[in-house]
């Protein structure tokens, strides 16, 4: 059945026709096998038909999810691979560490006595004068002009920062943006570069770069895609960590209410600095700083889940439950409580962050390892 629905999929694509929801479908399938980053149509032509291709990516989905848990769980009878395939089909998979995943769609609907919806395009803008703008309140176009620049809502709801007029180092003011939990915004600084703003965090920075450096200031997680400037460098501060590029595309997570601050870089260099003992480390592409317990070390990153939510997913391989809950509780705008100590449960899996916490929760109480209660806004996880 669920080939003949893959079928179906790749039919609509070759003609153009897929719904937004169907084009999701496809896409999580592909997300699933690693092939994000592919384009389909190469795939296609490479398979030589429909038919090949859908056992390819069977085939794929057997071979690579094999092999990549097989030190966690096996797969012990088709039925099981079935109730996995059913679940990556429609975008939604999640395990236990440790435990067998038996999951089917006719399941998600267990936890029902309030559907909490999943946070959107969210953020408070205060200017230098001390003025706060509602940006969710705002229609598209100009918000206002500032010190020589124009400040605009796009039609892509984005918030971008414009020169119109030449003023001085003294003009320059200070701008603060701010995500509540729930919230997650795009900022286009003045020089060009790219700014995504994750639930529950701020950005400082000023209306317009001056000399020879760009500096910026970040609670939270944020993912930059730098403008390059030989001649100023690009700052970013938190409140335990300083790193310097040129330009590139990397991705920090500094949030108060964590143990760590983490550093992940896709693109270009990166010179992180702990702000506490100076200890510095230099990135590579694909590597992640993770500043602990003031000691400053690095490691290989697994860069799809770093940046899953700038991608509009929820993505975790082998994380710790206290981890997930917090990335939750920042797009639901929920509480978390613990009902028992759960220090040594661990998750793997994704789903799309458009999804209610109810198909979150119930997916993972079909591992049968963990429990859920939704009380308010508050949830609380048992055993």
């Amino acid at each position: 059945m669920q080939k003949e629905y893959l079928s179906h999929l790749l039919d609509l694509y070759s003609k153009g026709e897929l719904s937004k929801e169907q084009a999701e479908d496809l896409d999580n399938w592909f997300h699933s096998l690693d092939y994000a980053h592919t384009n389909i149509d190469a795939i296609i032509k490479e398979a030589g038909s429909k038919s090949n291709l859908i056992n390819q990516l069977y085939q794929d989905f057997e071979n690579y999810h094999h092999q990549k848990r097989a030190n966690v769980f096996s797969l012990r009878n088709i039925s099981i691979a079935a109730s996995v395939l059913i679940a990556i089909s429609f975008g939604i998979y999640f395990y236990a560490i440790n435990k067998t995943p038996i999951i089917a769609k006719k399941e998600l609907a267990k936890i029902q006595p309030q559907i909490i919806k999943p946070g959107g395009n969210k953020a408070i803008l205060t200017l230098s004068n001390g003025k706060q703008i509602d940006l969710d309140d705002q229609v598209k176009g100009e918000l206002i002009q500032q010190k020589g620049i124009k400040i605009t809502k796009t039609k892509d709801g984005q918030l971008l920062y414009q020169t119109v007029a030449s003023n001085s180092a003294e003009d320059i003011g200070t701008n603060t943006i701010y995500t509540p939990r729930g919230g997650q915004y795009q900022v286009i600084l003045e020089d060009g570069t790219h700014v995504w703003l994750n639930a529950a965090s701020t950005l400082k920075y000023p209306t317009k770069f001056t000399g020879n450096k760009r500096e910026v200031e970040l609670s939270g997680e944020a993912y930059f895609e730098v403008a390059h400037n030989a001649n100023a460098p690009f700052r970013v501060k938190t409140k335990d960590q300083t790193l310097t590029v040129l330009g590139t595309h990397f991705n920090v997570n500094s949030y108060d209410d964590e143990d760590f601050v983490k550093t992940t870089l896709l693109q270009g260099s990166v010179k992180v600095v702990s702000v506490k003992n100076n200890q510095s480390k230099m990135l590579t592409p694909g590597q992640q700083s993770v500043l602990e317990n003031n000691q400053l070390n690095v490691k290989l990153a697994d860069v799809k889940n770093v940046i899953a939510w700038k991608n509009g997913y929820f993505r975790f391989n082998d994380e710790d439950i206290h981890v997930i809950m917090n990335q939750i509780a920042r797009w639901y705008d929920v509480d978390i409580a613990y009902n028992g100590n759960f220090n040594d449960m661990r998750f793997g899996g994704y789903i799309s962050r458009d999804k209610s916490i109810n198909e979150i929760l119930n997916l993972m109480q079909v591992t049968k390892s963990i429990r859920f209660n939704i009380e308010g806004r508050k949830v609380i996880v048992m055993k």
